[in-house]
């Protein structure tokens, strides 16, 4: 069934959004102030509940980045795996899958203010156990955003979950608020292979997964 071209056109742009870990800094597509601008883009674009704007971004590049993924989560990831009784084999494991993230360009680091978060459940009470949920949803929806949107500026990207690991160091090095909470890691930069094909068959597995009423 055809769809008008602007629902076509935003689908495609969805399509483009995948999970890519063959990436490096050259060529860097965009600059710092390109980059930084879209970021504060899908800061006002994005919703949250009640207009919260709970969201917060960090934008980590150059030596930033590299010593991200090159110190901070191999140093958190090894001590939280030998303090839950690893050996060095699984550190070795666990670590070196850390070095498909250093060769890229940059990594952006997705934090919900739990403040704000608080300061929802004490002024609309009766949907206090719901404001952290949707606190989630709104910090999946920014991650998603910026996923889609510097995939169709030409880079390749992956999301990755280090932060409860991270959050305190990161927190005091570049002095971040403590209510700040670490939600993910989206990592990004110059392709320098395409991911394979998505298998998907969209009549069959959506029967089960899509259903319409009243139509």
């Amino acid at each position: 069934m055809s769809l008008p071209q602007q629902a076509s056109q935003f689908l495609s742009h969805l399509a483009v959004r995948r999970s890519t870990y063959t990436l490096a800094k050259t060529p860097s597509i965009l600059t710092a102030d390109q980059i930084r601008t879209i970021l504060s883009k899908i800061l006002r674009e994005s919703p949250s509940s009640f207009n919260s704007k709970s969201p917060r971004l960090v934008l980590l590049l150059g030596a930033e980045h590299d010593e991200y993924w090159s110190t901070t989560v191999p140093t958190a990831l090894s001590s939280a795996i030998k303090s839950s009784g690893g050996d060095d084999k699984a550190v070795s494991s666990a670590v070196g899958r850390l070095d498909l993230f250093k060769p890229a360009f940059g990594t952006i680091l997705f934090f919900e203010s739990q403040s704000v978060v608080q300061g929802q459940q004490k002024n609309i009470p009766q949907y206090a156990d719901n404001f952290p949920i949707w606190s989630q949803h709104a910090s999946a929806i920014a991650q998603t955003n910026t996923w889609v949107a510097l995939t169709n500026a030409g880079y390749g990207a992956n999301l990755q979950h280090y932060g409860n690991l991270t959050e305190k160091e990161v927190k005091g090095k570049y002095g971040l608020p403590e209510d700040w909470k670490f939600t993910a890691e989206l990592v990004f930069g110059a392709k320098t292979d395409e991911p394979k094909p998505k298998e998907y068959n969209e009549d069959k597995e959506n029967e089960e997964r899509l259903k319409v009423f009243g139509a």
